[in-house]
């Protein structure tokens, strides 16, 4: 009698097994996993947010300063930044950071820093359109981005939107050569959806997977 009670109190003490170690970690690791998910893809659509709601404070503002005056006083002719006047005039929303950036056609000049940690820049493109410029985006922040500003309605509607990325072949230019898709979406009634926004984030068709970020950019008049 006092072995088998020494016994079941051996397999009583005994504690988990190799096996049964392994499911438990395993279990906690598919929960951890699972919160992990979740918590970026909370982190992804406040970051979206917050992007969308600075550029459409930055696109109103710009629309106030050029709109009354019924052009944009410092077009030229092609694509002439205007960032500078965005800080001169107070456009920046105040929870945006600005810091001295390096843009490589353009030059060392204190830019907005967007959600991701990379700049945004804004554009004259004619007398009356200018362009928001989102650099250095994740694939799924362009599409994020793209799809929530292009489906805004009334003043804060863009009247295009496109991306500029690296191809990692010679379609069309040459290897590693910056290229843009620029397929430009009209306001609505053209559809505009998280597939066609992927598909402008990501390239073009026939065109191989897309090295780097991604740049998303929306036109708008004033």
């Amino acid at each position: 009698m006092q072995f088998l009670r020494n016994r079941r109190r051996s397999n009583e003490n005994r504690g988990f097994t190799l096996t049964e170690s392994a499911i438990v970690l395993g279990i906690i690791g598919l929960v951890l996993s699972a919160v992990w998910i979740a918590s970026a893809r909370v982190i992804q659509g406040n970051k979206v947010t917050t992007a969308t709601q600075e550029a459409t404070t930055i696109a109103l503002g710009l629309k106030a300063l050029y709109g009354p005056r019924g052009h944009i006083d410092a077009y030229t002719t092609g694509a002439v930044e205007i960032t500078s006047s965005l800080i001169s005039f107070g456009l920046i929303p105040t929870n945006m950071p600005t810091q001295s950036v390096t843009d490589p056609n353009q030059g060392t000049a204190v830019r907005p820093i967007h959600p991701w940690g990379s700049y945004m820049s804004s554009y004259a493109m004619s007398p009356t359109t200018f362009r928001l410029s989102f650099y250095n985006l994740p694939t799924a922040a362009c599409v994020g981005l793209e799809s929530a500003l292009a489906s805004q309605t009334g003043s804060t509607a863009p009247i295009g939107v496109g991306s500029w990325y690296t191809a990692k072949s010679t379609q069309p230019g040459i290897p590693g050569q910056a290229y843009g898709a620029d397929t430009y979406y009209n306001p609505i009634p053209t559809p505009f959806t998280p597939t066609t926004a992927a598909a402008t984030c990501g390239g073009v068709s026939g065109d191989p997977a897309v090295s780097g970020a991604v740049s998303a950019e929306f036109d708008f008049t004033i």
